[in-house]
């Protein structure tokens, strides 16, 4: 298998399925490292910890969790010779409010990466790849080579929106109760089933599922998800 491989993710309290589907499950195939950026969104230690558990208690990995080292001296080095007007191009700064660790998190991003062959990132990343690309061989580093996951795990009630713990009430946790009455009320329309589809699918289910009814899907969902939520 591919070895020195890293995949990341910022800390954003409970996991849920996103995550799953974008980092643990990609994690286990590659015998990643897991990095926890908990500078990235700064948390207590505890709440780091807690973090770090989560995944290592609910997956069982073969994958190391590790945590993230700021180099204070290396990250200067590398700030004062990143131009602007490549942070300016960055997709986070088209937010209304910015602060200053947003215009810092890519080039602490890149670090992060650095040193490994191999980093497993999501579409919505590519632009911060091109950047790391750019900006790492200033200071001697080199950029690795990315595997691109192009999976989206989509809000069961609103499948134009990415997952996400904002919505719980239409959101998988990795350790909910309550996700049997969330997936049986989760849309059918034309998005709502793509996304049902695709769910099955990352969660192991058969791909010839094109004539099984709306019902079948949801309790086939329920019992791949019963096994996920007890590993």
């Amino acid at each position: 298998m591919h070895k020195n491989t890293i995949v990341g993710f910022r800390p954003s309290g409970r996991l849920h399925l996103g995550h799953y589907v974008s980092v643990i499950k990609p994690a286990i195939e590659y015998k990643a490292d897991i990095l926890i950026a908990k500078h990235h969104a700064p948390l207590s230690e505890p709440e780091y910890e807690e973090q770090a558990l989560s995944v290592l208690r609910m997956f069982k990995l073969s994958s190391q969790v590790v945590e993230q080292k700021l180099d204070v001296a290396l990250l200067a080095k590398l700030l004062a010779v990143t131009p602007s007007h490549l942070l300016n191009a960055m997709p986070q700064y088209k937010a209304k409010e910015k602060t200053a660790l947003m215009y810092v998190y890519p080039v602490m991003m890149a670090l992060d990466i650095a040193g490994y062959d191999r980093v497993i990132v999501g579409e919505d990343q590519r632009p911060h790849i091109e950047f790391a690309r750019d900006i790492l061989p200033r200071v001697g580093l080199k950029c690795p080579d990315p595997i691109y996951t192009k999976s989206k795990i989509m809000d069961l009630r609103h499948p134009d929106r990415k997952m996400s713990k904002s919505e719980p009430k239409s959101c998988l946790f990795l350790d909910d109760e309550d996700y049997e009455r969330k997936i049986m009320k989760a849309v059918t329309d034309v998005k709502g089933l793509s996304n049902l589809r695709n769910i099955y699918i990352e969660l192991g289910g058969r791909s010839d599922i094109e004539n099984m009814s709306n019902y079948d899907l949801k309790r086939a969902i329920v019992e791949l998800y019963k096994s996920l939520n007890n590993s």
